[in-house]
């Protein structure tokens, strides 16, 4: 088990392409850190733990000292024989993997689409327009997933439906919002006009539908009805009523 007083702790986790990568990091709470690991990559390996004076500042300096291979703290196996060296020896075990929490796939994109909607929003709206699913983990280092997970198609096609779902309800409320702010609320509009509005828009926002008179009706409260043109001629249009977006929402 994890000495009380260990602050250093080294993890292996397995790349797509079966190769591994090692991480050596610092945690007050070496369980509870390792928990955190395990439920973002079910495949992590607890490897050893350690005390060391003055906890981060050592781990600050063997970072300095070892060249990484991904990000900071990530090293190739490779480097274990030098890793090893610098802690030293480990009377840690194996930690207790009944006490690690389980969770779903579905738990994980819904975690995933929760951070892609709250923090660092404007920067995930950006990459969501443009990128895969992948890019969007790797880029935004969201490491709810393992490599594994991101390369399985099946895996792939959820994340990327999720994704695909929030990205529409993204543009849409954008598209709900910019029409509000015309003030449209309460008027008519003839079918042609708002088919015409419509695609503009769905364009500059990236909504992937195609634009109709009748699409005016996912963004007012609309009945469809005929205005007599100053020809006399019938015009097919819609009375539009309140808007189903409101400014506050951009």
């Amino acid at each position: 088990m994890v000495g009380i007083k260990h602050n250093i702790y080294l993890l292996r986790a397995y790349k797509g392409d079966g190769t591994s990568l090692l991480k050596l990091g610092y945690a007050k709470d070496i369980p509870k850190r390792f928990n955190s690991y395990k439920a973002h990559n079910p495949g992590i390996e607890f490897i050893g733990s350690w005390y060391k004076e003055g906890g981060i500042q050592f781990e600050r300096k063997v970072h300095s000292m070892i060249e990484a291979s991904y990000r900071s703290e990530w090293y190739s196996e490779d480097k274990m024989e030098v890793i090893l060296g610098y802690l030293g020896p480990s009377n840690s075990t194996h930690l207790n993997e009944s006490k690690v929490a389980k969770v779903t796939w579905e738990e994980k994109v819904n975690t995933a689409i929760n951070a892609l909607s709250m923090d660092n929003a404007l920067i995930y709206k950006m990459v969501l327009r443009n990128g895969t699913p992948e890019q969007i983990l790797i880029s935004q280092g969201l490491e709810l997933f393992s490599p594994l997970e991101v390369a399985n198609t099946k895996s792939k096609k959820e994340l990327s439906d999720k994704i695909n779902e929030y990205r529409t309800r993204e543009a849409k409320s954008s598209i709900g919002v910019a029409l509000s702010k015309k003030g449209l609320a309460n008027s008519w509009i003839s079918s042609e006009s708002a088919k015409e509005m419509l695609k503009s828009l769905f364009q500059l926002y990236g909504y992937e539908s195609t634009a109709k008179g009748s699409s005016i009706g996912e963004f007012f409260n609309s009945t469809a009805s005929k205005s007599v043109s100053k020809g006399g001629k019938a015009v097919k249009g819609y009375s539009l009523g309140s808007a189903k977006y409101s400014i506050t929402e951009s």
